[in-house]
């Protein structure tokens, strides 16, 4: 019996040792990594390739270095920046912050 999350994946033939033939299902590909918030589809992360070579790329070649790179787009970075800014400042208070946003606030900068 074919598992259901088999159903839709390619199937190939393979032999086996004992000389047999056996249907082999293909892993997928990973796809485009999206923003956490927005929903875009981030840069700077690698896509489309089979797991085994994104496995060997290095570190900083998996995903980008900067805060919350491979987790927010640019431009929610940056309003993110701002929003924390503004708490730390005391401009802003923690509850007027959007609920979305605070779930990406460092824990040292709610205060």
């Amino acid at each position: 019996m074919v598992k259901p999350g088999d159903r839709t994946k390619k199937k190939k033939f393979r032999k086996t040792t004992k000389g047999k033939s056996k249907r082999v299902f293909e892993r997928g590909t990973p796809g485009k990594q999206s923003c956490g918030l927005c929903g875009k589809p981030l840069h700077g992360v690698p896509n489309h390739k089979p797991k085994s070579d994104i496995l060997k790329l290095s570190k900083s070649e998996k995903r980008p270095t900067a805060k919350h790179g491979g987790v927010l787009c640019g431009e929610c970075r940056r309003n993110l920046a701002e929003e924390t800014a503004k708490v730390v400042s005391k401009a802003k208070s923690v509850e007027d912050v959007s609920i979305k946003i605070r779930k990406y606030m460092v824990k040292g900068e709610k205060k």
